[in-house]
């Protein structure tokens, strides 16, 4: 069922009203209208000025709707514009003047109002994110509300969403995000508890893994007299805020991953630009190089000697050779020494490059992808991820 009023608490001024003391009376209440409709009645309580040219008003009472429509079109542009004007009118004003004693009615007045609105509310801050139940992951977060206008919507009902390099907003949905018994007070900034109820674990896992954005959207609004209420449920289903997901350390990863069902993730979940390693016993180096064998030496075969045939020398004229003048075979070069083994090279430094990636995604293994089998993650190391399980 539909509600055909509500309750409101409103905070004004009425000026230039005299220096007489006068009660002001509306017996038919103020008429709001928005865009030339009129939207319902709000009831007022008699004002009295007390001699004061400005009075200040506070009071509580019910806005009675005549208009479902336009006051549904009114609450729409009040979320997402930063100005909001609308008119008040009577035509049956009554003004009691004490000091002759003298009452005027029907008197009509109009006025034109302009309010600051909530411009969206794009201004959310995430605070903290509590991993510590998987199936009901508590997001707090910070809304400043920039409008006039204050609300107290009950349970507020929206959708969250990664945005990744891999997701869209078509393909990213992670579950459910409920706010209960949200309070947004007016010019200030609100404390929000959210719910998070995981649908899709490999959503939220890839988020986690890559970074990126999450996406709020609103669903629907349910006041705590679970009455539907169109006015605010219409549009709360155009809300969208998109923020980034603020990095997390590396225990509540833990605690995450420890609580998800074995075969939510695996490592086509992973981001394509994170290398995969293989399980590397503990306390193993995953990126030490693999040992290289050590070059064999070449054989050196050396070169045969050339045999000298020296010229016949004529018996008259040549002189017998002496054995020392005979020419002396080439000697066999040195037969070259394999070199040594080197030894096992070191792991190598890590450069700048390694220690301050361009992209820091974390890294995990096989095994805790694969199998399910918790028995190590190793993660870059950076502000987002360190060494964590074992």
């Amino acid at each position: 069922e539909q509600p055909n009023s509500f309750n409101t608490h409103t905070v004004g001024k009425i000026e230039d009203v005299g220096t007489l003391r006068n009660t002001i009376k509306y017996p038919s209440g103020l008429t709001l209208s928005y865009d030339k409709t009129n939207l319902g009645v709000l009831e007022l309580p008699p004002t009295d000025t007390g001699g004061k040219s400005s009075v200040d008003m506070k009071f509580d009472s019910a806005f009675k709707v005549t208009n479902i429509e336009g006051l549904v079109k009114f609450s729409g542009d009040l979320l997402k514009e930063s100005k909001v004007t609308f008119t008040i009118s009577a035509n049956d004003l009554v003004v009691d003047t004490e000091d002759f004693n003298i009452t005027v009615a029907n008197l009509s007045m109009s006025k034109e109002i302009t309010i600051d609105g909530f411009g969206g509310l794009q201004d959310v801050t995430i605070s903290d994110i509590d991993l510590a139940n998987h199936n009901a992951i508590g997001i707090k977060a910070k809304m400043k509300n920039p409008s006039n206008v204050g609300m107290n919507m009950g349970v507020v009902n929206f959708t969250l969403t990664a945005i990744t390099s891999h997701l869209t907003e078509k393909t990213g949905l992670i579950g459910p995000l409920v706010a209960n018994n949200l309070t947004m007070q007016s010019k200030t900034t609100n404390e929000v508890d959210f719910i998070l109820s995981p649908t899709n674990f490999a959503n939220l896992f890839q988020l986690i893994s890559c970074g990126g954005s999450i996406l709020i959207q609103g669903v629907s609004v349910k006041p705590s007299t679970g009455a539907n209420v169109p006015w605010l449920n219409i549009p709360i289903q155009n809300y969208k805020v998109i923020k980034p997901f603020p990095p997390l350390l590396p225990h509540e990863v833990n605690s995450l991953l420890q609580s998800i069902p074995a075969g939510e993730i695996d490592s086509s979940h992973v981001c394509s630009n994170t290398s995969k390693t293989t399980d590397t016993p503990k306390g193993t180096a995953t990126n030490a190089p693999k040992k290289t064998d050590p070059p064999k030496a070449k054989e050196s075969n050396p070169p045969k000697a050339k045999e000298s045939n020296p010229p016949k020398a004529k018996e008259s004229d040549a002189p017998k050779a002496k054995k020392s003048d005979a020419p002396k075979k080439p000697d066999a070069p040195k037969k070259t020494e394999a070199p040594k083994e080197p030894k096992e090279p070191n792991e190598p430094k890590e450069s700048k490059e390694s220690k301050e990636p361009k992209e820091r995604p974390g890294l995990l293994t096989r095994s805790i992808l694969e199998t399910g089998v918790p028995n190590m993650i190793v993660i870059e190391k950076d502000d987002r991820f360190l060494p964590a399980l074992t």
